[in-house]
Parts: structure tokens; C-alpha cells; sequence
């Protein structure tokens, strides 16, 4: 039913609205759906939009037509480092992070620690005794190397897609990632007769080089398929729904609070608007 949307619906929505809410929140999916349940402030309306564009698009509409009451948040994804975020809409936030999960994931240094053993103790046991570090480090070395193959995917017009990537054939026996080759090679491809030569891989290197120095640039669904790639390969059975789950269910009002996109956008509609968005900052 969300591809059926576009900016100009949901500006269109917003402008037919009878309810004469204070606000109106719009984010990128269910995602973002889930982690603000419960927390949306009773006068504001919070729109599911199918997707960055619907946001920035819709926001840019309602501030072209002066109605500074609709405000949005969108994954960040690589606009910082592409300079894009410049062009958002001023009533636009983006994530700290490639995304809000990945936000959610950096609000605390054991976050994803403690959301993966409630489920596979023993198998987060396993692959930190194996590596002689914190099970993090080995979901972070995955998603860092897809997410340098996807940066130099976008720069570059490669035909990779790296969409629910599946992490599993590219975890070695010793929970160590594989080279970027295999990385590559088990992405899809668009194009049949599309061949990784020496000319890709330095580009996807060069761009590993650039994202693996933090993990901002990894985004939350591939960190969650990470995790149960490692977890699976360690004789763990869990799934993707719920790991996924359990990484949503830490946004408490308090993780919330914290998160500097919302604590930002907050600021924004308070002096704009003279609204709180989320129950979480009112005084």
C-alpha cells in the first residue's frame, strides 16, 4: 500500500486533515512506526511516508506553502558523507547513524550485547571466546564491509544490490568475515554480464577504508542479519524478527530522550511551533 504514496498525497493529507492536530510527524516506514509508539504526543499526528523521498518531499511542500507545523526524520544513510544533507528541508532531521535502528543500536556501548544474549547466550559465548573480544566487533566487521560496497556501489552506478543482504555465506569458520570479493560475489546483481575486476574492488576497498573507521555508516537491518548470521554459525537458532524486535523494544522514553536526531528536531518544533512532538521531552 506504500508505494502508492507520494509526497504530494501526503501533502494532501495533511492539508485535509480535520482533527487540527499541532503537528504532524512524518517518518520514513514501520520502523520508525514502531520505536514511536507510545511515545507520539497526544496533539501530533504521525505519518508513515513509504520513504526517504515522501518525507523530504512532503516537508518541502508544507514549508513551500508556509505551513511549519510538519516536521520529519529520515535515515541519514550516506548523505553526510555525500554532502546531501545540506539540501534537507529545514523542518528535516536525519539520524545520527545510517539509520534508526543503527541510532537505537549507539545509545549504549552494550546495547546489542544484551539484545543478543537474552536470546543466544551461549552462542554470543561462543564467538567471543573464539575472537578474544565482545560479539559486537564481529557483527561490525560484517556490516562495515557492506557498507563500504555499498557507498562505492552508489558512487560508481555498480548494479549491486544489497537489500536483506544475507550474511551467512560470508562468515567464516572462526566467525571472521570473508575478503570483499565474496562480499561481492554474493550480492545481487542486476546485470548478468556486469565482472568484478581489479577497478571495483580498489573502489569498494577505497570506500571500506572510508566507513570501517566507525560504525556509523552500518545500517540496522544489516547489523541484525549480521548478528544472527554469527549467532546461527555459533549453533544459536534465532531469527531476524526477533532480534529485530528486541532491538526496537529498547526504545524506552529514556533512550528516546537521548538520541540527539529527536532531541534536534525537538528544538525545532518547539521554537517553530510551539509543539513537543514526543512525550518524551515535555517538561
Amino acid at each position: 500500500m506504500l508505494e502508492s504514496v507520494t509526497a504530494e498525497s501526503i501533502f494532501a493529507e495533511i492539508m485535509m486533515d480535520e482533527t487540527s492536530p499541532k503537528a504532524f510527524f512524518l517518518v520514513e516506514g514501520p520502523d520508525e512506526n514502531a520505536v514511536f509508539f507510545g511515545h507520539v504526543s497526544a496533539d501530533v499526528v504521525l505519518i508513515v511516508c513509504g520513504g526517504k523521498k515522501n518525507v523530504l518531499g512532503a516537508v518541502g511542500l508544507a514549508e513551500s506553502s508556509g505551513n511549519n507545523s510538519v516536521y520529519g526524520l529520515v535515515d541519514s544513510d550516506f548523505d553526510r558523507i555525500r554532502g546531501l544533507d545540506r539540501f534537507y528541508p529545514a523542518h528535516v532531521v536525519g539520524t545520527s547513524t545510517y539509520d534508526l535502528i543503527s541510532d537505537l543500536v549507539m545509545s549504549s556501548s552494550d546495547v546489542l550485547r544484551r539484545s543478543l544474549s537474552a536470546h543466544a547466550a551461549p552462542g554470543v559465548r561462543v564467538i567471543e571466546d573464539a575472537l578474544g573480544s565482545p560479539i559486537d566487533h564481529a557483527v561490525f566487521a560484517l556490516t562495515s564491509r557492506v557498507a563500504g560496497a555499498r557507498l562505492a556501489t552508489i558512487r560508481e552506478g555498480y548494479p549491486f544490490v544489497f537489500k536483506s543482504y544475507n550474511f551467512t555465506p560470508v562468515v567464516g569458520a572462526t566467525f571472521e568475515p570473508a575478503d570483499m570479493a565474496a562480499f561481492l560475489q554474493h550480492a545481487v546483481c542486476r546485470d548478468p554480464h556486469f565482472a568484478v575486476d581489479a577497478t571495483v574492488l580498489q573502489a569498494v576497498n577505497a570506500a571500506y577504508s572510508e566507513v570501517s573507521v566507525n560504525r556509523h555508516s552500518s545500517g540496522g537491518h544489516d547489523i541484525v542479519s549480521a548478528s544472527v548470521a554469527l549467532l546461527r554459525k555459533a549453533g544459536s537458532q534465532v531469527s531476524i524478527k526477533t532480534i529485530s524486535g528486541t532491538l526496537i523494544s529498547v526504545a524506552s522514553c529514556k533512550v528516546v530522550a537521548s538520541l540527539s536526531c529527536l532531541a534536534d528536531l525537538t528544538t525545532i518544533a518547539r521554537a517553530d511551533s510551539g509543539v513537543e512532538l514526543l512525550d518524551c521531552f515535555a517538561a
